[in-house]
């Protein structure tokens, strides 16, 4: 019961991620993509369970990099941090 509620949490988790980022065309698809893996994640038996690990991270490192696209940047002007 434990590894379901750690699975449903990473779905979460990325859904959470996404959700706090302004993404333009090709990331949108990977956006959706690594939704869709994490929630794979989910249903897969467990050895398949770090391949889904595996791409998720590599999706989602590139999708980090849009956290200082200039589209992000600018929600950030006029905030004093």
């Amino acid at each position: 019961m434990a590894q379901e509620k750690g699975s449903a949490a990473i779905s979460v988790a990325v859904i959470d991620f996404l959700a706090d980022l302004r993404l333009s065309g090709s990331e949108r698809v990977f956006g959706a993509l690594a939704i869709a893996l994490a929630e794979g994640m989910e249903a897969a038996p467990l050895y398949a369970k770090a391949k889904f690990a595996h791409e998720l991270r590599g999706i989602v490192a590139d999708l980090a990099e849009g956290e200082t696209s200039p589209a992000n940047l600018a929600l950030l002007r006029g905030i004093d941090l």
